[in-house]
């Protein structure tokens, strides 16, 4: 799928970019974030999300072979990674070691959410990137 981002960026003829990753979408995010190195500003990346009985057994598959912690160190753009301080799926301690692997990586956690947690602080005051 990060090959997918890739293909769309270069037929929308972008360059770089700022990439927020959502749900599944942060592992999507980060797979692109390091096949893409020159071609990603900025990435955010947010629990993941599973929806629906069929979609959550595909995002558990995908999860379960998902495995970039060793490569983490290439991703060179700023870095926020964003997790539910209640958030089952993904806990804390999972996004804690992302971001620990990011160079550039912060940690903002939000209190009292789960895995639905918006980017966005309890104050209404968005996390800045970098």
């Amino acid at each position: 799928m990060a090959d997918d981002v890739a293909g769309l960026l270069d037929a929308l003829d972008i360059q770089r970019t700022h990439l927020l990753g959502l749900s599944m979408g942060s592992m999507i995010g980060m797979e692109f974030a390091l096949q893409a190195v020159q071609d990603t500003v900025a990435l955010l990346a947010s629990n993941p999300n599973p929806v629906e009985p069929a979609a959550y057994e595909r995002q558990a598959q995908a999860y379960l072979r998902f495995d970039a912690l060793d490569r983490l160190g290439g991703i060179h753009a700023p870095t926020l990674v964003v997790v539910g301080e209640q958030d089952l799926l993904t806990p804390p301690w999972v996004a804690r070691e992302v971001a620990g692997g990011i160079p550039a990586a912060r940690l903002e956690g939000s209190c009292g959410t789960g895995t639905e947690s918006p980017p966005v602080r309890p104050s209404g005051r968005r996390p800045r990137v970098g």
